[in-house]
């Protein structure tokens, strides 16, 4: 499975792997901030931007927020 979203300043594509979710994300212009999921700052699931424009955030499948929903679903938000 996999997901393309077209942002104003990114483009993201996500794809579902044995016990993970990979999203790479490329940047229109070099990025330096912080990615991270579930909404919290402190979650291990992050990456610094650096001023590259792609970089690629891997979330598994339990732990940094992410929830199943039904058999083969899984959430993050």
């Amino acid at each position: 499975m996999f997901l393309t979203a077209y942002l104003s300043c990114a483009s993201a594509y996500l794809s579902c792997a044995s016990g993970e979710m990979v999203i790479k994300l490329n940047f229109s212009e070099p990025f330096r901030g912080v990615t991270y999921t579930d909404y919290d700052r402190s979650s291990p699931c992050k990456f610094y931007g650096d001023g590259s424009r792609y970089y690629e955030l891997r979330i598994p499948l339990k732990g940094c927020g992410t929830k199943q929903e039904a058999p083969r679903v899984f959430i993050n938000k």
